[in-house]
């Protein structure tokens, strides 16, 4: 009787297909072609999310919101991130 493949089998196939497939295989850092490679965006980015940081915890205050409203607007982005 056959045995039915286990999980880590699915688990294995799957990341085998994954980094074998040719679009992985045959990729190519180019930077002015290729989406978000200058160290201009990191800088920006990076420059961008300290801002906010700094602007929501100063000027923006969560403190007084419901602990049952900051957990739906954590799950909220915990459902967005994925």
């Amino acid at each position: 009787m056959p045995s039915s493949p286990s999980p880590m089998d699915s688990i294995t196939s799957t990341f085998h297909h994954l980094l074998n497939h040719s679009t992985i295989l045959h990729f190519t850092w180019s930077l002015p072609l290729t989406f978000a490679s200058l160290p201009y965006f990191l800088f920006l980015t990076f420059l961008t999310y300290l801002s906010l940081t700094f602007l929501f915890s100063h000027y923006f205050p969560l403190f007084f919101l419901p602990p049952h409203f900051l957990k739906a607007i954590s799950a909220l982005h915990d459902l967005l991130r994925c």
